[in-house]
Formats: structure tokens, C-alpha cells, sequence
């Protein structure tokens, strides 16, 4: 837009000279004779937005810039970096839930919004699955034995994704209803409860992938409800304790906090080019 609108403001200019010559000639008949435009032509080439290198990939509110592949041991490792397209001026801090009612608060611009926990080596005689190892990782890796040629590397894909985002729900738990979906994938099942002079209650948040739940609190929702502790071995589950000898029915719980969603979209992972 700013180079085609300085040219206009050229063309413009040189039509205003033009004109003057004309006009100081004193005939503008004969000076003048037969004015033509030079044909313009438009061009139809899309121009590619870069974001950060020449060699990224696009993967919703993130770029992933993929480094040389190398061999270690009889791993192949992809390297990569990722970063943030989003916006976080004005984005809220994520609060994770910690252990007996504490959190940590976690600026946006720190917080790891793209899981790639699956991967997909093509080769020219093979498919080879690789993951890294948490949402943090920079490395993708690949068990392919000894003897690896990396000449033989064709592309790599992610199958899908993940995204880290906020989430509230209130859910009821009965039973024959003992569980309820929070999320894509995710859900909150009714384990145990032991009625007593309080009756304890206990849940577990369960995922289809083995994604980090540590991010989740839940709480029982509505009055009678006197504490929720997470278990300390740091399995995603919580014991709810109600002021009565019977479980309320429903089992009114709140879960909150932020979840892994999978997107299934299967994306190529640009590579550098060999030197």
C-alpha cells in the first residue's frame, strides 16, 4: 500500500508538470498532440508474512522455527523454538494451583500455550513416532536405531497439538453418572465415598493423552462443603469433605483452573534446508 501510493503521488506530480509546459506554450493544441498512459499491470503474487524466520510453521497462536535434525546415540533429535504470535499486554496471570490452598502465579508472556507431545519422522521406508517430553521441551526425539541415515528424511508432521487454556465448569457426579466431561478428552470421575460423621468424597480428573493435570483445583460447589485437598503423592485427584453423614445428591463439584485441549490437525514441520 505505501509503495503504490507514492507512485500515484509521483504519476501525479509529473501530470501537474506536464500541464504547466502546456499551458506556458501558449497553443495547448499543438503542444500537447495525442497524451497515452503507460499500460499498468497488477500483480496476483500473495506475499508470505514471516514472522520470525524464513523456516517457521505456523501452529495457531505460535510459530515453531525447526533447527537441523541430528543423530544422538540412536535417537534422532529435531531442536526447535517457539514463539508467542499472541498478544499478552493486557493478558491476565495464570494462577496454577500448588499443594493445601497455594498457587503460583505465572506471567502470560511465561507461560508454554502449545503442547507438541507427538510427532511423526517420514523416512523413504518408515513412519517413526516422537514426542517431547513436556510442554517446556525444545527438542522433538526419535528412537530410530543404529545406522540412522538422515539423508533418508523426507518430512516431519505433527499429528495435532495441544493448547493450554482457562477453564471453569461445574459439574454433578451421582451414581450410575460417576463421571462428567470437563474438556475435549478430559473428564472428572467419582472414585470413592466413605460416609461418616463427614463423608468424604473422593475425585480424579483423567486424561485421554498423558497430558500434566496440575493445573486443575477442585472444590465442592454450594453450601455444605467444609475442604477439598489435592492427594500428596501428586496424582490429580482430591478428597472433598461434606458436613454431613451422606453424600449430597447430586455431588455438586467445581473444577477450575487451566486444561490441555487437542487440536487433531495434522501439520508439516518446515526444516531447514541442508547446506
Amino acid at each position: 500500500m505505501v509503495r503504490q501510493t507514492a507512485a500515484a503521488v509521483t504519476v501525479f506530480a509529473v501530470a501537474l508538470v506536464v500541464g504547466a509546459l502546456i499551458g506556458r506554450s501558449g497553443n495547448s493544441a499543438d503542444a500537447a498532440g495525442t497524451v497515452t498512459s503507460a499500460p499498468t499491470s497488477t500483480s496476483t503474487t500473495v506475499l508470505r508474512v514471516v514472522f520470525a524466520a524464513e523456516n517457521e510453521t505456523v501452529l495457531g497462536p505460535v510459530v515453531i522455527v525447526a533447527d537441523e535434525p541430528y543423530l544422538d546415540g540412536t535417537q534422532l533429535v529435531v531442536p526447535f523454538e517457539v514463539e508467542n504470535l499472541a498478544p499478552t499486554a493486557d493478558a491476565a496471570d495464570v494462577i496454577a494451583p500448588l499443594q493445601f490452598g497455594n498457587s503460583l502465579t505465572i506471567a502470560p508472556e511465561d507461560v508454554d500455550s502449545v503442547f507438541l507431545d507427538q510427532w511423526l519422522l517420514h523416512t523413504s521406508t518408515d513412519e517413526i513416532p516422537g514426542s517431547t517430553a513436556n510442554p517446556a521441551a525444545r527438542a522433538a526425539r526419535f528412537e530410530v536405531g543404529e545406522e540412522f541415515d538422515i539423508a533418508s528424511i523426507e518430512s516431519v508432521t505433527l499429528p495435532s497439538y495441544s493448547l493450554f487454556i482457562p477453564m471453569e465448569s461445574e459439574i454433578a457426579l451421582s451414581v450410575g453418572s460417576e463421571s462428567a466431561t470437563i474438556a475435549p478428552g478430559l473428564t472428572i470421575r467419582l472414585l470413592a465415598v466413605t460416609e461418616q460423621a463427614n463423608t468424604i468424597i473422593q475425585v480424579e480428573a483423567r486424561s485421554d493423552r498423558d497430558f500434566n493435570l496440575d493445573s486443575l483445583r477442585v472444590s465442592g460447589a454450594g453450601p455444605g462443603w467444609l475442604s477439598a485437598v489435592k492427594e500428596a503423592e501428586g496424582r490429580p485427584r482430591w478428597n472433598l469433605t461434606y458436613d454431613a453423614e451422606t453424600a449430597p445428591s447430586p455431588i455438586t463439584a467445581l473444577v477450575e483452573g487451566s486444561v490441555w485441549v487437542t487440536v487433531d490437525q495434522s501439520v508439516e514441520v518446515v526444516l531447514p534446508e541442508a547446506p
